[in-house]
């Protein structure tokens, strides 16, 4: 999700398992993380959300599994239900069910699955009003792309499967929908006539880091920020959003931005 108003969204508290990582490649760390300061900035992050009108839903850490507090990435909810995709990532296997069965037990129903040797992860899926756009990344091979593009248009979506370049992990990194109507994007990453044909406000901006498009838009007014990604809060500001700009410095180590940390749960 992550267009419009987010009404209620799923976020993993750390607490143990995203600071026990000794083998930062295989789960793709980029340094030791402070514990102290990664809650410090968890709890401002869901207060930040609370305050906003946003239902924040804990979900418990999966043990073995540093990398289940970026629940954005585990499945794909719609207003139909869910997808529960298939991870890129070998050592993240197993969040996807771990996800799936809390949003059963929220009453929120399964509506398809990519299998093996499919892959696909929900940074790379970015649904927006009617329209989706859907990356081929390291995380999310073109097979489950196509996947995910075939049960959306079976819902009526409009779909755009992107190839992106630069330093992203995800699509999600630099492309984010933000208000009713606006698109904040890496201009250096994904061609304008992709963003054009769906009538949104377009605002391009220069990225220099894999999170440089990574953005929460909480509502039509609302967008939170990376307190580091200056580039991406100054293009907010001038297009008349307000910006909340948090300190996510401990969570950039796991190589994840604001939107990772958040499942938005509009069912």
């Amino acid at each position: 999700m992550g267009y419009g108003a987010i009404k209620s969204a799923a976020m993993c508290i750390p607490e143990e398992e995203y600071f026990s990582v000794h083998n930062f490649a295989l789960h793709n760390f980029a340094s030791i993380v402070n514990k102290e300061k990664a809650i410090k900035q968890f709890n401002r992050l869901k207060e930040t959300l609370i305050r906003l009108g946003v239902k924040v839903q804990q979900v418990k850490e999966l043990e073995g599994h540093p990398n289940s507090v970026f629940t954005r990435d585990t499945v794909v909810v719609l207003k139909e239900g869910f997808i529960k995709l298939r991870m890129g990532l070998t050592s993240r296997r197993g969040e996807e069910s771990w996800m799936a069965n809390f949003l059963q037990s929220l009453g929120i129903p399964e509506i398809a699955e990519v299998k093996a040797p499919l892959t696909a992860e929900g940074g790379d899926v970015i649904v927006g009003d009617g329209f989706a756009f859907i990356g081929v990344s390291s995380r999310t091979n073109r097979k489950g792309a196509q996947f995910v593009s075939s049960i959306l248009e079976k819902l009526n979506y409009q779909t755009e499967i992107i190839e992106f370049s630069g330093p992203y992990l995800h699509l999600g990194g630099a492309v984010s929908l933000v208000g009713t109507n606006s698109v904040l994007y890496c201009k250096e990453a994904i061609p304008e006539s992709v963003v054009r044909k769906y009538g949104l406000n377009l605002m391009p901006i220069e990225c220099n880091e894999f999170i440089g498009g990574n953005v929460i838009g909480v509502d039509e007014r609302n967008v939170i920020v990376s307190k580091n990604n200056t580039i991406a809060a100054e293009a907010l500001v001038e297009s008349d959003f307000a910006v909340h700009l948090l300190d996510l410095s401990e969570f950039v180590k796991g190589n994840g931005g604001p939107s990772c940390m958040i499942l938005p749960i509009n069912y």
